[in-house]
């Protein structure tokens, strides 16, 4: 992949996607009690959301960050995703900014780009294409705030409420690592996410596929 992120790109920046609050409106679950376990459900639901789509954080930070990359002396440098970009500097000895029309934010593919966010990689443009590091070195620092979306996805929502209400039941049963009915008798759940919630991800293309 070109450009890699030398400074962040395993970072896994956690958000809560779903409070306390929503949890109790879409359950049986009332008082105060409970508060602290449900808070655990969600962050661990939350935490697990994020490893199985692979995509870091699924809301934007809301400060923007930077990042820094090894430069590939092409005028096309992949970053990880984010909703919007506000530096980009390169380093010949000390850091200098590009103008802001020297570069522009793109996702897809480069030969069939488009403009919107979350952006997945950055276009040099006009003479911006003479500055572009060829060294492998951290040498392109990338200030923008990083993360998927502005604001939760109601898929990744309604899987975060969903999940954590599950393992809160299950946590009240003593973490059972099964459930079971007289109509459907016992299930097991062996994978990291509850098979239809997972299928709420991947149906809203959330899962960013493992390269």
């Amino acid at each position: 992949m070109d450009g890699l992120d030398v400074e962040g790109m395993d970072r896994m920046t956690h958000t809560a996607y779903a409070s306390v609050e929503e949890f109790k409106a879409q359950s049986d679950v009332t008082g105060e009690q409970w508060d602290a376990v449900i808070q655990v459900c969600l962050d661990a639901a939350a935490e697990t959301i994020e490893r199985v789509c692979n995509r870091g954080a699924l809301v934007a930070e809301v400060t923007a960050s930077a990042r820094q990359f090894a430069g590939t002396g092409k005028d096309v440098l992949r970053i990880p995703e984010c909703v919007a970009v506000s530096l980009v500097e390169v380093k010949n000895g000390t850091w200098s900014a590009l103008a802001a029309d020297d570069w522009v934010g793109f996702a897809g593919d480069p030969d069939f780009p488009h403009f919107q966010p979350p952006y997945t990689g950055l276009m040099l443009t006009g003479e911006g294409l003479a500055y572009w590091p060829e060294t492998k070195l951290p040498a392109v620092r990338v200030t923008a705030r990083w993360g998927y979306a502005e604001s939760t996805p109601a898929a990744v929502k309604l899987a975060t409420l969903a999940q954590a209400y599950r393992w809160f039941k299950r946590g009240q049963g003593s973490w059972g690592d099964s459930v079971g009915s007289a109509e459907m008798g016992l299930i097991m759940f062996k994978k990291a996410l509850d098979p239809d919630v997972q299928m709420m991800l991947v149906n809203g293309r959330l899962v960013k596929p493992t390269i």
